[in-house]
């Protein structure tokens, strides 16, 4: 006699505490098998060549803004203001 009635309330015991699983299987085909290997690669050489390295698409872009400023001055003795007017030039001699 077992311990679990074959009926609850009129339905099976067995569908009512059924579970789903997931079965693995081997695919057995080599033509599959090269052909899953070459999306594989496929996928990679997108991912890897134009993704990453063409694209850079691992860098995070964003828009330049602000002023650039760039001045020029002749060199200086002691590096003093050239608008100072004791401040000496010190420029080398051309002559070697």
């Amino acid at each position: 006699m077992p311990c679990i009635p074959d009926t609850i309330c009129g339905a099976d015991v067995d569908s009512l505490f059924a579970y789903p699983t997931v079965k693995i299987v081997r695919i057995r085909d080599s033509r599959l098998g090269l052909f899953k290997l070459f999306l594989i690669f496929l996928i990679t050489l997108y991912v890897g060549l134009i993704q990453l390295w063409k694209d850079s698409g691992y860098l995070a872009t964003e828009k330049v803004s602000g002023i650039t400023r760039f001045t020029l001055q002749q060199p200086t003795v002691d590096d003093c203001s050239p608008t100072n007017s004791d401040c000496m030039n010190d420029y080398d001699s051309l002559e070697s």
